[in-house]
């Protein structure tokens, strides 16, 4: 008798242990269990953290209860359904570990939001905007807390625009797969698995090559090439946050739309199909090779352009309008 009443204390005062278990021991150690799986987890880290300062502002210090959790649940303004279901993800498999290692738990969360098909209207971005927009990111002031702040945030936001890669690639691109002597940069593992080589044009080859050596002014090696230190990169909001920031100081006062960083990568599909229309080239054919630049896992994704071209794109809306009609409805991917 005296045993079990000694082995229930035990569990007890270990369940207790558990329920009083510091919030920031409880993301530590549900992090490192996600990455010992192979796992990188890099932008579910920043969703943790993000919750994490939620909670603390709520005054949890331990393990987050339902106040928070539902409250870190409520889809915020603008907020895209798929954005939401990427920030909620991780917030889930959170929960998911506390009922695992034991932590008592009286609550369940609602079911999981499921992805929607709602789409955000793309804006097409002026020529005028494009130059206010470099023009101010180009005169980023520097900071002591965030070396090269200055002259990263321009180079990337230029690989964006350029070459129309999305903001993730940027961000993941390695120091390894930058071969500027050769003229191309390779996307390793990318969306839908799919690597490719981009060749780039000899402007923004010279451009890159100033800003490597801005750049090992601070670090001499850096494993990405766009570093948060010499083994480290940015979160993947990093970019899309700084991008609304310098968009609304140089275009905000002249544009009435919500602009997203995607957008300058929607622009280079949108320009370079005007610019083959211009110069009289069958841009039919040429989407597949705009397809496979952009790394589109198929080319009807990139047929959806087809559909959205407006009459600022005057000379491929008037070249191929009769195509346009005879395509079918396809949505597109980012």
């Amino acid at each position: 008798m005296r045993a079990r009443v000694s082995i229930r204390n035990k569990c007890r005062a270990r369940m207790m242990k558990i329920n009083e278990m510091p919030l920031d021991d409880l993301i530590e150690s549900f992090i490192k269990f996600k990455q010992v799986t192979g796992r990188l987890y890099n932008t579910e880290e920043y969703y943790l953290k993000q919750f994490k300062l939620l909670c603390n502002k709520r005054g949890c210090l331990n393990s987050p209860g339902k106040a928070e959790f539902m409250e870190w649940m409520v889809r915020r303004p603008e907020e895209l359904p798929q954005t939401q279901h990427t920030r909620l993800s991780p917030i889930r498999q959170l929960y998911s570990y506390m009922c695992d290692i034991g932590i008592e738990i009286t609550f369940k969360l609602p079911k999981s939001i499921r992805k929607s098909s709602e789409r955000y209207r793309l804006h097409f971005i002026r020529e005028d905007e494009i130059s206010l927009f470099f023009s101010v990111c180009d005169t980023l002031q520097v900071r002591k807390e965030n070396p090269c702040r200055e002259v990263i945030l321009p180079a990337a936001f230029r690989l964006v625009y350029c070459c129309g890669l999305r903001p993730i690639e940027v961000i993941k691109l390695k120091t390894v797969d930058v071969h500027l002597e050769n003229g191309y940069i390779d996307i390793i593992g990318s969306k839908n698995h799919k690597d490719r080589r981009l060749f780039l044009s000899s402007d923004l080859i010279g451009y890159l090559h100033t800003y490597v050596q801005k750049v090992r002014t601070v670090w001499l090696s850096h494993i990405y090439f766009f570093p948060n230190g010499s083994e480290h990169r940015y979160a993947r909001d990093y970019l899309r946050l700084n991008f609304h920031k310098i968009w609304e100081a140089s275009v905000g006062s002249i544009s009435d739309s919500h602009v997203r960083l995607y957008d300058l990568r929607h622009h280079f599909a949108f320009a370079n199909i005007n610019r083959w229309a211009r110069e009289g080239k069958d841009v039919n054919s040429m989407i597949a090779y705009l397809s496979r630049y952009m790394g589109h896992a198929s080319i009807e994704s990139t047929y959806y352009y087809i559909h959205l071209v407006p009459e600022y794109f005057s000379d491929y809306a008037n070249t191929v309008k009769k195509l346009s009609d005879l395509l079918p409805e396809v949505d597109y991917e980012d």
